[in-house]
């Protein structure tokens, strides 16, 4: 059974020892980002004429790279020797400061995946706005009674804006609060600057490219949604039964969300008119559907961020990690058999249509 690194050190580390061990041909680029925190640029050349260049991306939310780990470990264990014409790119983590704190955020509390913009930061989250009150970071205590208290503030919000606002306002970025969560930021962070360069130099290759960006915590419980860009020319449909994957889903649909600054759609949006590009994001989902499990989702992240702004009670501040840790990478070894079933399914359907050889 597979298992967390504890650390981002770890996870490096623990991913250069696999390439090690299993004889792969790589060559690193640490790229600092603040002090002893680096992305790390994994590059595995093809072993023959390159045809087709792979990303993958963890870790852009922070957090969230420790599941991105497993995947990238189960990558390489059992997929990466079968690539012969394949340049593979690996960058680890993205965000870097969220992974070693265990945040979803940098370490100027914007969420990179809302940081990407392609409109010069000038989204308005008037939902936000709305429910302002309810989203400025508060002090917390005793978590029996903060749990209370979160409660009452939720009831009511959605009395006052309704739930299509409320839902809105969580998951789109926003400008109002500095320390708030999902904060888009107004401008581009060090690790977006990096990877916008990365960007640019890999859609200028003519080389077809394929990109899996990897993500937790959005989507039904013990299933990988594969969220495609609003801008790829394949139905979903079609996907779906190229793939042989069932559950592909667009960030324009309504049961997922839609953001200014995504990097998938980012990556898009710059390609070169004839680019053959197929980008996409797995989000590994670890909560039940609906409003309620989507409240408690929204507590772990402001329960979070709120021990990390203010001053908390020891206890309060173990609660709240332990709420992102549920979150973001479960303990359930069942669940990680799935996720780590349907990675490699949903890879497979991948590049076997897109030749990734």
């Amino acid at each position: 059974m597979k298992t967390y690194p504890i650390t981002l050190e770890e996870s490096q580390q623990k991913l250069i020892d696999l390439l090690d061990q299993n004889n792969v041909i790589y060559r690193i680029e640490p790229v600092p980002i603040i002090t002893n925190l680096n992305i790390v640029k994994f590059i595995i050349p093809a072993k023959m004429s390159k045809k087709t260049t792979l990303v993958l991306t963890s870790g852009l939310h922070g957090i969230e790279g420790y599941v991105g780990h497993i995947m990238l470990e189960t990558f390489i264990s059992e997929k990466l020797n079968q690539l012969k014409e394949t340049e593979v790119i690996i960058y680890h983590p993205i965000n870097p400061f969220g992974m070693a704190y265990y945040r979803r955020v940098n370490e100027e509390n914007v969420d990179l995946n809302r940081n990407f913009s392609t409109n010069h930061f000038t989204s308005s989250n008037d939902d936000y706005r709305k429910a302002l009150r309810f989203f400025k970071t508060k002090s917390y205590y005793i978590p029996f009674f903060s749990n209370m208290r979160f409660l009452m503030n939720v009831i009511v919000t959605l009395l006052t804006t309704g739930v299509s606002s409320f839902k809105r306002a969580t998951l789109l970025g926003q400008h109002e609060l500095e320390e708030g969560i999902y904060y888009q930021g107004n401008q581009y962070q060090k690790s977006t600057e990096y990877m916008i360069d990365e960007i640019k130099n890999l859609n200028t290759d003519p080389k077809p490219l394929i990109w899996i960006d990897l993500h937790t915590g959005y989507g039904p419980k013990d299933e990988m949604s594969m969220v495609n860009s609003t801008k790829e020319e394949m139905t979903l449909e079609l996907c779906q039964s190229s793939f042989n994957y069932p559950r592909i889903t667009t960030l324009d649909q309504d049961d997922f969300y839609q953001i200014d600054g995504d990097m998938i759609e980012y990556i898009y949006e710059k390609k070169p008119e004839n680019k053959d590009l197929f980008a996409t994001c797995f989000e590994f989902g670890t909560k039940k559907e609906g409003l309620w499990q989507q409240i408690q989702s929204l507590k772990a992240l402001m329960f979070e961020n709120a021990s990390y702004h203010k001053p908390m009670t020891r206890r309060f501040k173990i609660y709240a990690k332990d709420l992102m840790l549920a979150q973001f990478r479960p303990k359930d070894e069942r669940w990680l058999e799935k996720a780590i079933e349907d990675f490699k399914r949903a890879y497979d359907g991948i590049a076997k249509q897109k030749h990734i050889t």
